[in-house]
């Protein structure tokens, strides 16, 4: 996939990732189990967001993070301040890319992000 960065400002993309092989031929039995609560998982993210996303997309890169849908939620929840209320309401579709440009702050300049189609366009 292709990705164009839809102006100079600071582009992030998240992307969940549906299915794998190695889920379905059930590969991480017996792998270390972590709380996956979406207080946990944001817990574990932010300092990752801080120390090594950021900096990335502070330097002009335009970053693709593919995670499970649990991490990408705890992300966006964070990028549009979205209160644990009303974070059941966020929407992560599996293996379709949003796009977020971001300000300096890393707030997002478009709210909810742009889903992008599979050329790197907005989807219609």
């Amino acid at each position: 996939m292709s990705i164009t960065p839809l102006s100079a400002a600071m582009q992030l993309v998240p992307l969940r990732h549906g299915d794998s092989e190695w889920s379905a031929r059930n590969l991480f039995t017996g792998w270390l189990d972590v709380p996956l609560s979406l207080a946990d998982v944001t817990a574990r993210l932010l300092p990752y967001w801080c120390a090594e996303i950021v900096p990335d997309l502070l330097t002009g890169h335009c970053v693709l993070v593919v995670s499970h849908g649990n991490t990408l939620t705890a992300l966006i929840k964070h990028l549009n301040r979205v209160g644990d209320e009303q974070s059941g309401l966020l929407e992560v579709p599996a293996g379709i890319p949003v796009s977020y440009e971001l300000d300096r702050d890393m707030r997002p300049v478009t709210p909810g992000g742009e889903r992008l189609g599979t050329r790197g366009r907005p989807a219609q």
